[in-house]
């Protein structure tokens, strides 16, 4: 494939602008997005929301406006410029070589779906903007890794665009030392996201309570509760809590202590766990207001000098608490009727937090749990 392009230097990095036909960009065997899932985690895209593609689809076909925003694509392998008169050159590679979709990808569906519907619309040019593997051309995953930084820094410093996934990144962000040289959008959680979302996949992968009930990326929803994304969010009061040195446990470590409660609130309300659907204690209120709640119970434990964080321990505490009971968190119950914003969340904690001041601790000092 051939294609007039300008070569353009940004910190040192080149990219290319240039158009490509929609027909070309909607031909799922030449241009995709990587999606993740289980047996490609190095993906960094999520499948595409039908919803999403309609509506840009609808906009292209009923208005005389255009579409100026570019695509951005990356070409791996195999892509080479030979610059030209006036700064306009001629891109080139193989027309077998793929063709992977860093951000666009709503936009490229609404086109499939548009052209599906009236093929008149398939020579309209798309702008696009194309990374080249630039010094990671021998190395395949650090191009995936610049792709998935690329897409991160663009979907996270743009309001309200959703880029959870690429969020399981923000480990290799810190690893590979780049923290510094990026906004604070996109690192601010890079010291505590990762390993909440390990503490997710071990639940989500281990025999409890959890077990296949987290939404994963790009995952099946039957069946499940609560999304990867808004569970790992969940636990942002646990994995950064320093009274307790909770900040300094393993992620199977917390995943341990955070099953046992979990198991705790089980035996104590058997029925919200029978029928899940019809409580939100397992939904994405029950994460919010259970986890933040959870390290003030801790703090009530290591105040009686509690040694073993068991199952009996949480239960001590749980079974004094009649707002953990199912009727507070059914669908009709008091948690269910308040709301799922964050406001909600504050007001149902605050609720739990009334009846735990009159539970007495022997101790006054917080001593931090040895991990």
């Amino acid at each position: 494939m051939k294609l007039q392009a300008i070569e353009v230097n940004q910190n040192g990095k080149r990219i290319f602008i240039g158009k490509i036909p929609a027909e070309t960009l909607i031909d799922a065997s030449r241009c995709r997005a990587d999606l993740w899932d289980s047996s490609n985690p190095s993906g960094y895209q999520r499948k595409n929301v039908p919803s999403r593609e309609a509506s840009f689809a609808n906009y292209v076909m009923t208005s005389k406006r255009v579409f100026p925003v570019p695509v951005i694509l990356s070409v791996r392998h195999n892509l080479s410029f030979k610059p030209g008169q006036d700064g306009v050159g001629v891109l080139s590679f193989p027309d077998n070589e793929i063709i992977y979709q860093v951000d666009g990808q709503h936009r490229i569906g609404g086109l499939r779906k548009l052209i599906s519907i009236d093929g008149k619309f398939s020579d309209i040019d798309v702008p696009v903007v194309i990374l080249p593997p630039g010094e990671w051309a021998e190395k395949p995953e650090k191009i995936v890794f610049e792709e998935a930084l690329q897409f991160y820094t663009i979907n996270k410093t743009q309001k309200g665009v959703r880029s959870d996934l690429a969020a399981r990144f923000l480990g290799k962000i810190k690893d590979e030392g780049l923290v510094e040289e990026l906004p604070k959008e996109i690192t601010r959680a890079i010291e505590w996201l990762p390993k909440a979302i390990q503490v997710t996949e071990l639940l989500n992968e281990s025999e409890g309570i959890w077990q296949n009930k987290i939404i994963k990326p790009n995952g099946e929803r039957k069946g499940k509760l609560v999304s990867e994304g808004a569970f790992s969010d969940s636990l942002r009061p646990i994995v950064t809590n320093e009274s307790l040195n909770l900040q300094a446990a393993e992620a199977g470590q917390l995943a341990e202590y955070v099953a046992r409660f979990w198991q705790a609130l089980k035996n104590n309300s058997p029925e919200a766990f029978e029928s899940p659907e019809d409580y939100v204690i397992q939904k994405t209120t029950g994460a919010y207001v259970l986890h933040s709640f959870l390290v003030s119970i801790l703090a009530i434990l290591s105040r009686n000098k509690v040694k073993k964080l068991t199952i009996e321990a949480f239960q001590e505490i749980i079974s004094q608490i009649p707002e953990l009971g199912s009727t507070f968190w059914h669908i009709k119950g008091y948690a269910g009727s308040v709301g799922t914003n964050r406001k909600s969340f504050k007001l149902l904690e605050e609720k739990l937090q009334e009846r735990l001041k009159k539970i007495k601790a022997t101790h006054k000092e917080v001593v931090p749990f040895e991990l």
